[in-house]
């Protein structure tokens, strides 16, 4: 099965500019709308979901430095990618800075160039849903054993508890988050510690 296609916003005030990567990026399989300046691609932001945008830096009435800001104000989490004709050293430490996932240089040969831009799309997009299913599954997990009714303890590789959980303190008596940083053995019954801890090394 293929996978679906992604969308992209990509923002030129170059309208020749403007067409010809949008039928390149189409040829290679992208969903692609374009906007000529910065405003008009808020709107379309507001209107319409995308899967990354891609965004000249020069632009009359807002820049993609300004646009980046604009969007990262409203959306953190929507793949950025400047696309310049500008290569000065302060215009991408800014872009960087400002949350941009990649920096492209345009000119060079065109076919090489716009199979890069594919690239870093998709790479882009990747990489922030990577991080976003890493959040939530994060969440999750801590939603889980932050409301289990049983005791979940999570120790390091010297049995250090690094994690106790809250109902730790409600079943044994113990003040919430004193047992962190303690090792768990102390609480084993001293017969059987020695044993306990061989069998913990193993796993």
């Amino acid at each position: 099965m293929s996978e679906p296609s992604l969308s992209i916003l990509y923002v030129d005030d170059e309208p020749l500019l403007l067409n010809i990567t949008k039928e390149c990026l189409e040829s290679w399989g992208f969903i692609v709308d374009t906007a000529e300046s910065g405003k008009q691609a808020l709107q379309k932001i507001e209107d319409t979901t995308f899967d990354a945008v891609v965004s000249d830096y020069l632009m009359p009435g807002m820049d993609g430095i300004e646009l980046l800001k604009e969007i990262r104000g409203k959306n953190p989490d929507i793949p950025f990618i400047l696309f310049t004709g500008r290569g000065r050293e302060e215009v991408v430490i800014e872009a960087i800075e400002n949350g941009a996932d990649f920096y492209l240089q345009k000119g060079g040969k065109p076919v090489p160039q716009f199979i890069e831009l594919s690239h870093k799309i998709r790479m882009a997009v990747q990489r922030r849903r990577d991080s976003r299913a890493l959040r939530e599954s994060e969440l999750r997990f801590r939603s889980l054993i932050q409301n289990s009714s049983d005791i979940i303890r999570i120790l390091d590789k010297d049995g250090i508890i690094i994690f106790d959980s809250p109902s730790s303190s409600t079943i044994l008596g113990y003040p919430e988050g004193s047992l962190v940083g303690s090792e768990a053995f102390d609480y084993i019954h001293p017969a059987d510690r020695e044993r306990v801890r061989s069998d913990f090394q193993d796993v």
